[in-house]
């Protein structure tokens, strides 16, 4: 979808990870059900959350082996925003990362999608649909 497009009555549902092949995935896996926006950098996912307000991000923390994922998190708080954000992350140490307890989950490469989905739905974002 493209960025400031209206999001009818669909969740928004914002995907920042810096792998082509698992944010095609994850897209893949919910388009349809969600409105989906994937971007590969932190600088996109500042700009696109701006603009598109989502109500769920998927986000890695570890971008070219900087930890920038905390910034769009701490930018993501700092608006006031109640975007519910899952921290999805190979790094060992970013469970200790002092910004953890702003995320609303936290899970660790790979993930499943059932574990993504898992998140979404206990979190009012995501009801699967019966077909």
């Amino acid at each position: 979808i493209q960025p400031g497009a209206p999001a009818l009555s669909k969740k928004t549902f914002l995907i920042v990870d810096g792998s082509e092949r698992v944010r095609k995935a994850t897209r893949l896996a919910f388009e349809g059900e969600l409105v989906v926006i994937v971007v590969a950098s932190p600088e996109e996912a500042i700009q696109l959350f701006d603009s598109d307000n989502p109500d769920a991000v998927i986000l890695e923390i570890e971008f070219e082996h900087q930890l920038l994922g905390w910034e769009v998190l701490k930018h993501i708080r700092a608006k006031g925003s109640r975007a519910v954000v899952l921290i999805i992350t190979r790094d060992r140490e970013a469970g200790t990362h002092p910004m953890k307890s702003q995320a609303d989950g936290f899970l660790k490469k790979p993930s499943s999608y059932s574990s993504i989905q898992t998140f979404l739905v206990e979190n009012g974002i995501f009801s699967p649909s019966s077909s």
